[in-house]
C-alpha cells in the first residue's frame, strides 16, 4: 500500500469511495446519500483551509496470497491491477475543539481491507505529519458500536475523554466516544 496526499483530481474517486463506505457501514458518519449532496460535501472538504487528506492506494507489493480464500485472492488481484483507493485519512484543524494545536481526524477503509493493518498504517502516517507541522493533539469521535475502529484507536494510544450518550450523527441516535491522542 502507498499513502499519498489527495488532490482535487481525486474528487471522483473519493466520491466513489465515500459512496461505497456509506453503503458498507453506518459508522463512517458522512450521511450524504444523494450523489449531488455527497459531491458537494466532498468539494467542501477538499476546499477547507489547512485540511489535509491522504489516500491509501494499492500497489504491486501489497498483499501475499497465502492466507486468503479464492474470493479474497480475486479481490487482491483486482486491487493490484487498478491501484484502487483502499481508504482515506483526513485532518481538520480546529474542527472539534478551538485549540490551534489540535486537529480532528477522520478515517475510513473499505470493509474488504479492515483488519489487515491498513488503518494503523494510515494513523501512523497522519501522526507523523501532525507532529511535523507542530500539532500536539489529534481528536476524533467514534460510535461505540464500531468495535473494530475503537480497538484500532486504543491500539494507537488514543484515550477516551468523554462518552456522549445518545448523540445524533446523521439522524441516528448512537453512543459516540470522544477520543484524543497527545502527540508531545
Amino acid at each position: 500500500m502507498k499513502i499519498r496526499t489527495a488532490s482535487v483530481a481525486d474528487a471522483p474517486a473519493i466520491h466513489a469511495l465515500f459512496t461505497q463506505l456509506e453503503r458498507e457501514t453506518d459508522h463512517i458518519g458522512i450521511g450524504e446519500t444523494d450523489s449531488l449532496q455527497l459531491g458537494a460535501y466532498i468539494s467542501q472538504l477538499m476546499s477547507l483551509p489547512q485540511q489535509e487528506m491522504w489516500l491509501a492506494i494499492s500497489d504491486e507489493n501489497d498483499i501475499e496470497h497465502e492466507n486468503y480464500t479464492e474470493e479474497e485472492i480475486s479481490t487482491v488481484n483486482e486491487m493490484k491491477a487498478t491501484n484502487t483507493i483502499l481508504g482515506f485519512a483526513m485532518i481538520m484543524p480546529n474542527y472539534l475543539s478551538c485549540d490551534d494545536a489540535c486537529a480532528a481526524l477522520m478515517l475510513g477503509l473499505k470493509q474488504t481491507y479492515v483488519g489487515r493493518g491498513l488503518g494503523l498504517q494510515l494513523l501512523r502516517h497522519v501522526e507523523s505529519w501532525a507532529t511535523g507541522v507542530g500539532l500536539s493533539r489529534l481528536e476524533l469521535t467514534v460510535k461505540e458500536v464500531n468495535q473494530t475502529a475503537l480497538r484500532l484507536y486504543l491500539q494507537a494510544d488514543f484515550k477516551v475523554k468523554a462518552p456522549n450518550a445518545g448523540v445524533s450523527l446523521d439522524h441516528q441516535r448512537s453512543n459516540v466516544l470522544y477520543m484524543v491522542k497527545d502527540l508531545k
